[in-house]
């Protein structure tokens, strides 16, 4: 009659080993989703911010072309051309960074939105695994308490 019950004491603190490794593997991937979501945020931010800076060096050129039209006072046709170019240009860095705004803005609000789920998650896993580890040892130890008094 013992060694069911050895055995079962066996399987039970092996159980309780296994949740020990499961919030450890569990803490690991939060850690990972959570440096995974700071780096596509990361990532998002600097390509807006070299969208920014294509535009503004466009907007300088396209500037800096109608300043040469203006003081143009015959055979404009070559500066025109430039200038018209350098305003096509400018419009489509526009058009680009402000897609890049908005998909920064949209990655942000979904990080913002993963990042509550995952400390809610974390949360009641935080307060579960170590609840359950301690019932499967109690419960262990209450088989081994039965174990003691068996062998007496």
């Amino acid at each position: 009659m013992a060694a069911p019950v050895d055995a079962r004491v066996s399987a039970v603190r092996t159980l309780a080993d296994g949740l020990t490794t499961y919030q450890r593997g569990f803490q690991a991937a939060i850690a990972s989703a959570r440096s995974d979501m700071t780096r596509a945020v990361a990532d998002f931010q600097v390509a807006t911010a070299r969208s920014q800076a294509s535009f503004d060096r466009a907007a300088r050129e396209a500037a800096a072309r109608e300043a040469e039209l203006a003081r143009c006072t015959e055979r404009c046709e070559d500066l025109a051309r430039a200038h018209a170019r350098a305003v096509v240009h400018r419009d489509e860095c526009r058009r680009h960074r402000d897609r890049h705004k908005q998909a920064l803005a949209k990655v942000e609000r979904a990080a913002e939105d993963l990042l509550a789920t995952i400390q809610a998650v974390e949360g009641a896993a935080g307060q579960t695994i170590p609840r359950g580890r301690k019932h499967i040892q109690e419960y262990a130890t209450i088989l081994d308490q039965y174990l003691q008094r068996s062998a007496s």
